[in-house]
């Protein structure tokens, strides 16, 4: 078990969110942050915590302080947080002489506790929501929870735990802006739920805790009679009707009768197992050797809810179905060649590969595949009731020029423009996002970028070249711009008539560029 300083780091960037502590696999940390300014300026930093590491950290609602101030030489004390396996602390400054320090301790994690919950309300404080329910299996819950106030204006606060919305804790409680509000030793019962409120946006609620439901046992254990405890949790070897476990971690002399058992690590069966009921398993099941029988005859089923990840091979060649004329698969999904002697998809019909009846115009005529030289054309309607995949371009109403395609590169589905005379997406900067963070040259145009400024100014060259009716859409998603500008290299093109470089700096800022001629060049469209 870890205890004390489990991590101390200085932020590598300024302003760049940070990984500070992951929780080992199977652990528990409880602890808290101490941050030290060691500059003779004030600075502010952010904490929070991830479900993993920083990619898969929830801006909008993973932080318990935010943008906090702290004077030179001072330090800050977090309340205590709970996170575990895989989960991380994340933590974030606007100067590189700051301290974070993680003092706490890594105990087992048999409970799937830690980071919880995390969430903001609803409707601009008009609806109260759901932000946990403690399991029904566990009796007892502890943890506290975090108010953390991202937004310009004080919020009012509702907290309520029990079995309803209204059981408050907190009523209209003022968290002020920029601050933190801390709710610590929450205590609750199977069942119960917590619920949240705010009056205003940008501020979230962060649960972190543990389920307290074992009687732990640190050294040996002796029973001379009953033991009544609500439940034991034993680390080590367990004899029961035996004097010596002999090596084993339990062993169990006599009949006995157990019912609920949950086995986390490998189980050996020396003779027969019997199982009555529904048998779940949870990871890799192995049958080595011998024959396995599923079902016995046609009163028992077998059913596959899953991926099945290797070749399904018959033991004898050329020996046994795949269904029957009574009993018939309804559909069968192939990504690869079909491989037979003789394929037969007429419903019966007699045939060397064929497919049904294919109507190509005022004509019906056999699909044949293999012997077929030429492609199947249609001059006439194609119905179909299922799905039409065709892989390659589409002519419509002629067969010199395709009008429709999917592009292989970019993904998207294209038209043909005639007045154009070029392939464009038909959905346009709606179809293709592409989320950028440092110097990028764009080359192809029909697209959103999605500009994350936060780790600093960066420059986005337009495409050259570029054609009448090109669209670039651009969205400072990270609402950086005012403190990292983005400028926007015209590539030789003008923007708005003038022959200058664009720079945004505006917090969120968001627009379209469309490209009209080469006088005006790209004309700027807000969003």
């Amino acid at each position: 078990m870890a205890s004390g300083s489990l991590a101390i780091i200085t932020p590598s960037l300024a302003g760049k969110n940070e990984v500070l502590y992951t929780a080992p696999a199977g652990k528990l940390v409880e602890g808290r942050i101490y941050i030290t300014n060691q500059t003779s300026s004030e600075i502010k930093f952010r904490v929070g915590l991830s479900t993993g590491t920083v990619s898969e950290f929830d801006v909008t609602r993973g932080y318990i302080v935010f943008d906090r101030m702290l004077a030179p030489n001072e330090y800050f004390e977090s309340d205590t947080i709970y996170f575990a396996d895989g989960e991380s602390a994340i933590v974030r400054s606007n100067h590189t002489s700051v301290t974070f320090t993680l003092l706490g301790t890594e105990t087992e994690d048999r409970e799937n506790a830690g980071f919880l919950a995390q969430g903001f309300s609803e409707m601009n404080g008009k609806k109260s929501t759901l932000l946990f329910t403690v399991p029904t299996d566990y009796k007892q819950f502890r943890g506290n929870l975090f108010v953390c106030n991202r937004g310009s204006f004080d919020t009012k606060v509702r907290v309520g735990l029990g079995t309803t919305a209204t059981d408050y804790l907190e009523y209209n409680y003022i968290v002020e802006r920029g601050s933190t509000h801390s709710r610590v030793d929450l205590r609750a019962s199977g069942g119960d739920v917590i619920y949240i409120r705010s009056s205003e946006e940008m501020v979230n609620f962060v649960l972190s805790g543990y389920y307290a439901n074992f009687t732990a046992f640190s050294g040996d254990v002796g029973i001379a009679a009953t033991m009544q405890s609500q439940d034991a949790y034993v680390k080590g070897a367990v004899s029961i009707g035996v004097t010596s476990p002999a090596g084993n971690a339990l062993k169990v002399i006599g009949s006995t009768e157990l019912t609920d058992v949950n086995i986390t690590d490998d189980l050996t069966v020396q003779q027969n197992l019997g199982v009555v009921g529904v048998s779940t398993f949870t990871g890799t099941v192995t049958f080595q050797g011998g024959t396995v029988n599923t079902g016995v005859g046609t009163e028992n089923a077998v059913v596959l809810d899953a991926n099945v990840n290797s070749n399904v091979t018959p033991g004898t060649t050329n020996t046994f179905d795949l269904g029957q004329d009574s009993k018939k698969w309804r559909y069968v999904y192939s990504g690869d060649t079909i491989r037979g002697n003789q394929i037969d998809l007429s419903n019966g019909t007699s045939g060397i590969a064929t497919i049904g009846r294919v109507g190509t115009g005022l004509t019906q005529t056999q699909a044949i595949i293999g012997a077929a030289t030429t492609a199947v054309m249609a001059t006439g309607n194609i119905a179909a009731n299922g799905d039409l995949i065709v892989k390659g371009q589409v002519g419509v109403g002629t067969v010199s020029q395709p009008q429709l395609r999917g592009n292989t590169s970019t993904g998207d589905l294209e038209v043909y423009n005639i007045s154009l005379t070029r392939w464009v997406p038909i959905l346009g900067v709606d179809n293709t996002y592409v989320t950028v963070t440092n110097n990028t040259t764009l080359t192809e145009p029909f697209c959103t970028v999605l500009a994350d400024m936060s780790g600093g100014s960066w420059t986005l060259t337009l495409p050259s070249s570029p054609t009448q009716g090109d669209k670039i859409r651009i969205i400072d998603y990270k609402k950086s711009s005012d403190s990292n500008n983005l400028t926007v290299n015209r590539n030789s093109s003008n923007i708005m008539g003038d022959s200058a470089d664009l720079t945004v700096a505006t917090q969120g800022a968001s627009f379209e560029l469309l490209y009209t001629d080469a006088s005006s060049g790209w004309v700027i469209f807000p969003i």
